[in-house]
């Protein structure tokens, strides 16, 4: 992205400056009056367009008397509080190239802003060396820091070289027009935003974790709003969002405000990961989840969240192709009174696609796609894994994935799809058997929603017998329930042959069986050239050679030339 380089160059602003201000260093360890002319060295009180130091290895209190500007103020080797007593102080940054606020340049420095408004340029906290730390931190109604200075928004870096540190809370607000954390390897960040109405906001690009690790934690009805977000950026990064309820009220919310084709990505090339409990996250674009094939990224849905991603998402590499190692995981407790829900692709085209190292994990849940009663957009299996139970609102197509229903919880063992389903001739349904008892002992794909529950059936069953679980002969299993079924599977047209025995397959208008276990013949291990997956090497086999010979399917397409 273009806006991702200008950044990485722009977190260094302010490094190799030329200020023609003057220094004023703060002289009082028992604090004081910011304008009282006695606690400064030289012994006057700063003007507009100096820069102001807090460097006394002590902790104390300074007040404002009235609105005060500075051109910069750096807190290094201080433990700093500020008391604003309602008024504005302002640090404009005009004679260091927007560099107005450095929180830890050297060392340890640490800023504490009480009741008023902070306005500034561009903001740095643990700038200049790997062990330097810099802590910020707003607390009560009406703190608030703001890098809006009219008509612009500036940038806010946390943990440059070495560490930062923030703290908003108790209905205090942060707001700046762009930024990074974590910029270098050695670098971290750790944000933490609570309390009603207390916000972080950020009207533009935001980069969490460049090289770095980052963890903010929201909650207790606190929000973050960015205009466009990217968690981990490049390899070894690792970024964090934990956003906790109650009842919703905690967000997380992406903006979109440029209309990019993808505004959230959790995991380019580092470890991304956002755990959602009792919380929303919100994205008005479309959502990547590790985009590159080295990228981690996982979106975790837990006890009554929303994850409202109004575009296309795509787990496992990005919009087109496949990437790295991607999760949603939707975990409830079904007896809650609000359930886990995923809510994306429901405007005509969207899509939700999961690719080969890509698996959308369900225990309970709803996953909502739907355009409207009659329609819903594709969730799309291109390799990777749809497991667990739960409601799906989608065009199920498993085109070459994995679909198990069943496979996670202790409780209801149906995936019930309430529109259609496809699986193609290289993809797989799963069925797990622990026992005879129809969604409870295995599970079930279930399509029986009315005017809908189109089952298309091709490619592979696999059945595992959990535990030291033996069927026996009568038992019977229905593991396929549609309002109607066609195909049949690739390697089960009336019998299956697996690994720990075999069964009847049978097809009706409605559902697909299973009865007749028998121990033997069973298949340990497939041939390698078991295309069909049927145990037996044959001319069958050699049809489904010569279907493909030569295709390729590398990315891009230039290298299978």
């Amino acid at each position: 992205m273009k806006c991702r380089t200008i950044l990485l160059i722009g977190s260094f602003l302010c490094a190799f400056s030329i200020s023609f201000a003057d220094d004023f260093f703060w002289i009082d360890p028992a604090g004081g009056g910011l304008g009282d002319p006695v606690k400064w060295d030289p012994p006057a009180t700063p003007g507009v367009d100096d820069h102001v130091f807090f460097s006394l290895p002590n902790s104390f209190l300074v007040w404002l008397q009235h609105n005060y500007t500075h051109d910069c103020l750096i807190v290094d080797g201080s433990d700093l509080t500020l008391d604003l007593n309602g008024n504005t102080y302002l640090l404009d940054g005009r004679a260091d190239n927007n560099c107005a606020v450095i929180i830890g340049d050297e060392g340890p420095g640490a800023l504490t802003i009480l009741e008023g408004n902070v306005l500034s340029r561009d903001l740095f906290l643990g700038r200049n060396q790997t062990d330097s730390t810099g802590r910020l931190s707003l607390s009560g109604a009406g703190t608030s820091w703001s890098g809006y200075i009219d008509p612009d928004w500036h940038g806010f870096f946390y943990g440059n070289a070495g560490d930062a540190e923030v703290s908003v809370t108790d209905n205090a607000s942060l707001s700046h027009g762009h930024g990074q954390s974590a910029i270098n390897s050695d670098s971290s960040a750790l944000l933490n935003v609570k309390g009603p109405d207390s916000e972080w906001f950020v009207a533009g690009y935001f980069g969490m974790s460049m090289w770095g690790d980052t963890t903010l934690n929201l909650g207790d009805g606190a929000r973050a709003r960015y205009g466009y977000l990217e968690m981990a950026v490049f390899p070894g990064s690792s970024a964090v969002i934990n956003a906790a309820g109650p009842y919703r009220q905690t967000e997380v919310l992406v903006e979109n405000w440029w209309w990019d084709p993808v505004s959230l990505f959790i995991g380019r090339e580092g470890e991304g990961t956002i755990n959602l409990s009792g919380s929303t996250l919100t994205n008005f674009g479309n959502t990547v989840i590790a985009e590159y094939p080295n990228g981690r990224g996982e979106l975790n849905i837990n006890d009554g969240a929303w994850a409202d991603l109004q575009g296309s998402v795509a787990v496992g590499g990005s919009l087109d192709q496949p990437g790295g190692r991607g999760m949603i995981r939707i975990t409830d407790n079904p007896f809650n009174a609000e359930p886990a829900d995923l809510s994306c692709a429901r405007q005509a085209g969207q899509y939700l696609v999961i690719w080969p190292q890509g698996t959308i994990q369900m225990d309970a849940g709803t996953i909502w796609m739907d355009l409207d009663a009659d329609s819903a957009n594709p969730l799309d299996l291109r390799g990777g894994k749809l497991e667990g139970w739960g409601s799906i609102y989608a065009q199920v197509n498993n085109i070459s994935g994995v679909v198990a229903p069943g496979t996670m919880g202790n409780y209801w063992r149906a995936l019930d799809l309430k529109f259609d389903y496809t699986q193609g001739p290289e993809a797989t349904l799963k069925i797990g058997l622990r026992g005879p008892a129809q969604y409870w002992d295995y599970g079930v794909l279930a399509a029986i929603q009315p005017d809908h529950g189109q089952v298309s059936l091709d490619g592979f069953l696999d059945v595992d017998l959990w535990g030291e679980y033996i069927p026996k002969y009568d038992d019977v299993f229905v593991i396929v329930q549609g309002q109607s079924i066609s195909g049949r599977f690739r390697n089960a047209p009336s019998r299956l042959v697996f690994e720990g025995g075999s069964f009847d397959v049978s097809y009706e208008t409605d559902k697909v069986i299973l009865t007749h276990f028998e121990a033997e013949p069973n298949c340990p291990a497939f041939p390698a050239a078991d295309l069909n997956k049927d145990c037996k090497v044959n001319l069958e086999d050699m049809s489904i050679l010569a279907s493909q010979w030569l295709t390729c399917t590398l990315v891009p397409e230039g290298f299978c030339l």
